[in-house]
């Protein structure tokens, strides 16, 4: 599976369980992300640019994970 659950049910038949491990991984960058720009009062623009910048940090832990 490439993008697993992050806490996958054995009891749930749905085929959505939720967070994948993805989401998970980039959930636990964002605070430190965001912790270091509201240093300063950040634009949408860059609280976009964190958030997208966590999703390519679990890109790269998925990716690593693999090898």
């Amino acid at each position: 599976m490439k993008n697993p659950p992050a806490f996958p049910n054995d009891f749930c038949l749905e085929e959505n369980q939720g967070m994948t491990l993805r989401d998970y991984f980039a959930a636990q960058a964002l605070p430190i992300m965001l912790g270091q720009m509201f240093r300063n009062e950040p634009s949408d623009e860059a609280i976009i640019a964190a958030i997208s910048s966590c999703y390519l940090m679990a890109d790269l832990m998925m990716k690593t994970r693999k090898a």
